[in-house]
């Protein structure tokens, strides 16, 4: 079974209808407040 999950992301400024093309996570991730990406990437 599917589910939608609403996903906010940071304002980028003037740009509008922009598509998110990637998305780093994987089902089973755990993703916390104001995390940010893991150093390396």
């Amino acid at each position: 079974m599917s589910q939608t999950i609403e996903v906010k992301v940071p304002d980028i400024g003037e740009f509008k209808d922009v598509e998110v093309i990637e998305v780093l996570v994987k089902p089973g991730d755990r993703v916390e407040v104001e995390q940010s990406r893991r150093p390396g990437w």
